[in-house]
């Protein structure tokens, strides 16, 4: 379980001096990570199908730095966010490839696909990263998995949360 922490996008943040990780006090380092803004809207997608126009979304960046977190803590934040990308990404073409090449009905292939879509997810909630942010249009949800480091992340940005 993370402690959800929402801010306006626009909003200013301040972390608290202890380490996202391990919760020590005045960490040495800091880990700088990036998020990619969800644009994804069901309204317009099902209206480029309506009117058989192409739907892009242009994935935003946002680079989080400044989050406090001993040097060693820092390398596995940073380690653990690209095996959950990495193991996303192989898990999804991995789908792809059995629904495409398995000699099986399109229903169980379809079946397959979903599976293997959803595994990241379910795997991102399984093994949550100790700070994670989920970044929509005019909110950033910061996830923590420490309570303590939550509830000083609050007070210091005086939020409320949204668990």
């Amino acid at each position: 379980m993370t402690h959800d922490i929402s801010l306006p996008t626009k909003q200013n943040f301040t972390f608290p001096s202890i380490c996202v990780v391990c919760e020590k006090p005045n960490p040495e380092s800091q880990a700088e990570l990036t998020f990619f803004e969800h644009k994804f809207s069901a309204v317009e997608a099902a209206s480029t199908i309506v009117t058989q126009t192409a739907y892009h979304v242009e994935p935003t960046s946002h680079i989080v730095k400044g989050v406090p977190a001993c040097s060693e803590c820092a390398k596995k934040l940073k380690s653990h966010h690209t095996w959950l990308t990495v193991v996303s990404y192989a898990l999804w073409l991995i789908g792809i490839a059995l629904a495409v090449f398995l000699p099986i009905e399109i229903w169980w292939k379809a079946a397959v696909l979903i599976a293997f879509l959803f595994l990241p997810g379910i795997i991102s909630v399984v093994f949550p990263p100790a700070f994670n942010a989920t970044i929509s249009k005019d909110t950033i949800t910061f996830e923590f998995a420490s309570e303590t480091f939550a509830n000083e992340f609050k007070k210091l940005n005086q939020t409320k949360s949204t668990e």
